[in-house]
């Protein structure tokens, strides 16, 4: 077996949100240009973002929902996407995907990654075209950051029950109220860190403090 990076605590979200943005590059031949690899910082970024919102452990399955969401992100950004067909790639694949439940780790979450990538890339094309869900459909909001909302009131409170296999004492667990993803400052972190060449022992300087936690520099926050 080959080891796999974890991403928000989990192997299958370093696979998920990763290796497809990767496959994009080379398959369209854009290893230059936007850069493949703020690409995959970028949906690294969104899926960590997205799992701050709905909680470490969640009736959603993770990989289909945050990963590919940042996959659907990353692709519509290699292609030259603007912010809002970045955003709307996002709401398009959250649209289809949002329901998806987590039964437990395990070899057949492969099948559930697979879907989730053939839908986000459908998402970041369809997105680039000008098709995007309505506001007016389910839980999508005016913008892509009123969505990630409701998606965590989703898989928080309606959802809640749902989540059989997690006992009540680790509640404490489940997402954090007081997170606001903007999908501006992720854009902002994805063109602005300090990405090091790889096997150069560089590091990146503090990419995602100000963006995931209570910080400083974090302002727009909800109460704890």
């Amino acid at each position: 077996m080959l080891p796999a990076m974890t991403l928000a605590g989990s192997g299958n979200h370093g696979i998920a949100a990763g290796i497809p943005i990767v496959a994009t590059a080379g398959y369209t031949e854009l290893h230059q240009g936007r850069g493949l690899m703020h690409a995959v910082t970028l949906s690294y970024l969104v899926t960590c973002s997205i799992k701050a919102l709905t909680g470490r452990l969640s009736a959603m399955c993770g990989c289909a929902v945050a990963s590919g969401a940042g996959v659907a992100a990353g692709v519509a950004y290699l292609l030259g996407g603007t912010v809002e067909e970045i955003g709307g790639a996002l709401v398009n694949h959250l649209e289809s995907t949002a329901m998806l439940i987590c039964d437990g780790a395990k070899t057949g979450c492969a099948l559930k990654v697979g879907e989730a990538v053939a839908s986000a890339v459908k998402s970041a094309l369809l997105s680039l075209q000008g098709a995007v869900v309505r506001p007016t459909d389910g839980f999508i909001g005016r913008t892509v950051e009123d969505t990630l909302r409701h998606l965590g009131t989703l898989s928080n409170q309606g959802l809640a029950a749902t989540f059989f296999g997690v006992p009540s004492a680790m509640g404490g667990l489940m997402g954090r109220p007081w997170q606001l993803f903007s999908l501006a400052k992720v854009l902002e972190i994805t063109t602005t860190v300090n990405i090091p060449v790889l096997g150069s022992g560089a590091k990146p300087k503090g990419a995602c403090t100000a963006l995931f936690l209570k910080s400083s520099s974090c302002t727009e926050t909800h109460p704890p």
